[in-house]
């Protein structure tokens, strides 16, 4: 792999894109090339990307298959007090009368299920 020190080039730039390397140069008060340089550096790697083939199925899978045990503890944690805290909420609801026991619960029968409206149930 050939290492290039410095590369210099001609770019041939058309009236519109000049007039925005224009504008970009006097709010940001870079001179020209210093922009076109930072330009190119940003949006190379997005080309190369765009061109890029994507990955065929079950590519990332060896990645993430293995989960460390104390992130999967955390996560669980998490979720049963997540859990906890809606309980939690439902019963005082209950407790202070403003829905009805039952009434939060699953619907039967493929019925979408809707909050009761606090003071309203």
């Amino acid at each position: 792999m050939a290492y290039i020190e410095h590369m210099r080039t001609t770019l041939n730039l058309d009236g519109e894109l000049c007039q925005e390397i224009e504008q970009a140069a006097s709010v940001t008060k870079q001179k020209k090339s210093n922009l076109m340089r930072m330009a190119l550096r940003t949006g190379l790697g997005m080309i190369v990307n765009r061109s890029q083939a994507p990955r065929p199925e079950g590519y990332f899978t060896k990645a993430y298959s293995r989960r460390p045990a104390e992130r999967v503890h955390q996560q669980n944690a998490y979720m049963a007090r997540r859990l906890s805290n809606v309980l939690n909420d439902e019963i005082a609801l209950q407790t202070m009368g403003a829905v009805k026991p039952g009434s939060l619960d699953a619907p039967k029968g493929g019925q979408q299920r809707t909050r009761p409206v606090l003071g309203l149930s």
